[in-house]
């Protein structure tokens, strides 16, 4: 009598508990992927920068000119700036080891000096590869704009496993918004991102 009581009382927990049965586990929603529009810019292939090449750089000569007291002191005048942000892919996902490229003009509005006519590139060249987390920081100046145009920094931007690109950051017209920082020095933002291949 007492076994079967104790049959009969599992069979009554085990109908309690839904028969031994497990419910189904609501099924989990997967977010829709990401989707990043590219930047502005001209499709470019970019070499990339060395191994080791930093995510932090002072501008200065570079291209075509040589890194002479003169040609460092030509990129040196007028109100210090810093211009940091992101190399993502379409994804939305930050590219680490990303090769940034940058040029500019300087204060007075001049990419170097004058040959046969044309400026000589550049009092303010440099290169950088992205941190880890996708970051760069260009020290440089606040370029000035030149016939009559804006004021703008080149870069181009690559990465091996996303397309690459040629773009400008552009000053002025509600483009990009310059702050000044708290150790007096101008800063703007300029997230870049790269087109699949």
């Amino acid at each position: 009598m007492r076994s079967v009581v104790v049959i009969v009382l599992l069979s009554v927990a085990l109908v309690a508990c839904g028969g031994g049965e497990s419910a189904p586990a609501p099924q989990a929603r997967k977010a829709p992927p990401r989707e990043c529009v590219p930047s502005e810019g001209q499709p470019e292939q970019v070499t990339s920068a060395p191994s080791g090449t930093p995510s932090r750089v002072r501008l200065g000569p570079g291209m075509e000119l040589e890194r002479t007291p003169a040609t460092i002191a030509a990129g040196r005048g007028g109100r210090r700036l810093v211009v940091s942000g992101v190399v993502t892919g379409q994804d939305c996902a930050p590219l680490a080891g990303a090769t940034l490229y940058a040029w500019q003009t300087n204060a007075a509005g001049r990419y170097g000096p004058r040959r046969g006519g044309n400026d000589r590139c550049c009092y303010l060249h440099g290169a950088v590869r992205t941190d880890a987390k996708g970051r760069y920081v260009l020290d440089t100046v606040m370029p000035r704009g030149y016939d009559g145009g804006l004021a703008h920094i080149h870069m181009q931007a690559g990465h091996r496993d996303a397309g690459g690109l040629t773009t400008e950051l552009v000053f002025g017209d509600g483009r990009v918004s310059v702050r000044r920082g708290d150790d007096g020095r101008l800063r703007a933002a300029f997230d870049i991102v790269l087109p699949r291949e």
